[in-house]
């Protein structure tokens, strides 16, 4: 696949991918368009990706064709749509990949009509038109390729981006006035404005809320996991598709939502193409999952393993430190201090009186206490039988006593 500079006006250059590869840079006019077409990044030959064309995501039998392509077929889709890197392809990235383009398609499948794009090549078009124009506004990208999508309204292809925006960069971007299928309460949608770029948008939702230490207390403690939250707080995860929804949490329901593609994070982290989410989100969305769900932690382990997650904990900490200073965060900060305000609080159960050992000397307190309690009642039988022998003993003793007489 290649891509065109399309010269719209004089102060909007939207660069669109053609819609088949061409092996060498080539210039069309069309009107007043000025196309110049451009090899993809990612090099390889028209045989070796035309496939693409075939492969119609919205088709019944998608989960059954993807899994049957060819290894090289896997990876030239998934490199296409994910960011690459040899220390986390041999931990199944593509897999992870196709397990998120399945889970986007299926909640959409029966609006298929209302999408302009239906194959995986069209996909990787649009994906690659928005990265090569992320500074330009929604608007011109819309207006750019009514061109090439003729037959589809200008909400058609607004709604395609936004697909391929949730596929690509793993954002919900999912406009209310556009939106179909279902919607879930812990998922907070973004909306594309028509003025705004992709940029915009990815900088207004990662503002950073951070700044210098406020409270003695921003250092949390050695405890402080998902695992805990869940076994003591009773806390609930819900894993998410969507880096933007990463560490939502909602309080009446006691439901926290983690992101759950970490092989993600660390290939966007070693991989040098550009996207337009900063690179300094992507390493806290990283420090935030080795915080709450550390490696070498066995009650973590057990945890990711019931929640059908344990390739998180296999992928270790991918050499980073757990940081335990809330001042190390910025863009999560206010969600982290919120479940840290839940972790302190004290125990409320006596579940959580039992195996709650932030202090241990409540802790060994609790167990004597209960320790007594046990064998007190325990002797409670115990001496209602020892009594019950002494009376008939006594009973005895007497009857014996008035026999002699």
């Amino acid at each position: 696949m290649s891509s065109p500079v399309i010269n719209i006006s004089c102060t909007t250059r939207v660069s669109l991918p053609e819609r088949r590869i061409c092996s060498s840079p080539v210039e069309k006019m069309t009107g007043q368009l000025i196309i110049s077409v451009f090899p993809l990044p990612v090099a390889a030959s028209h045989s070796s990706i035309a496939f693409m064309a075939d492969i119609k995501i919205f088709e019944p039998t998608l989960s059954t064709r993807l899994r049957h392509l060819e290894p090289e077929q896997r990876t030239a889709i998934a490199s296409r749509c994910w960011p690459t890197a040899e220390s986390t392809s041999l931990l199944h990235n593509d897999s992870a990949f196709f397990d998120h383009l399945q889970n986007e398609v299926n909640l959409v499948k029966h609006h298929k009509d209302r999408y302009a794009v239906g194959t995986i090549e069209e996909v990787i078009y649009l994906i690659n038109t928005m990265r090569h124009n992320s500074y330009n506004r929604l608007s011109e990208l819309t207006h750019a390729l009514s061109s090439i999508y003729p037959h589809a309204d200008e909400k058609a292809v607004q709604r395609s981006l936004e697909l391929c925006i949730r596929l690509w960069l793993t954002i919900n971007m999912n406009s209310p006035s556009l939106a179909i299928g279902p919607t879930y309460p812990l998922e907070m949608p973004l909306t594309w404005d028509k003025n705004a770029s992709l940029n915009d948008l990815i900088q207004s939702r990662w503002e950073a809320r951070g700044g210098p230490k406020l409270n003695p207390e921003s250092q949390l403690d050695d405890t402080f996991t998902a695992a805990y939250l869940v076994n003591i707080c009773g806390m609930t995860l819900h894993w998410t598709e969507y880096l933007s929804d990463h560490l939502i949490m909602d309080p009446q329901r006691k439901v926290l939502t983690l992101f759950k593609h970490k092989a993600y994070l660390h290939s966007r982290l070693k991989s040098k193409e550009e996207n337009p989410v900063p690179i300094q989100v992507i390493e806290e969305a990283l420090d935030t999952l080795n915080l709450l769900l550390p490696f070498g932690d066995s009650a973590t382990k057990q945890l990711l393993s019931r929640s059908g997650q344990l390739s998180i904990y296999q992928l270790g900490n991918l050499g980073r430190e757990r940081k335990l200073d809330l001042a190390c965060y910025n863009y999560w900060k206010e969600e982290l201090e919120t479940l840290a305000g839940l972790f302190s609080r004290p125990p409320r159960t006596w579940r959580q009186l039992a195996t709650d050992r932030r202090n241990l000397s409540e802790w060994a307190a609790f167990w004597v206490t209960a320790m007594i309690a046990v064998l007190t009642l325990v002797s409670i039988p115990c001496n209602l039988i020892q009594a019950t022998y002494s009376v008939r003993a006594y009973n005895a003793a007497v009857a014996q006593a008035r026999r002699h007489c």
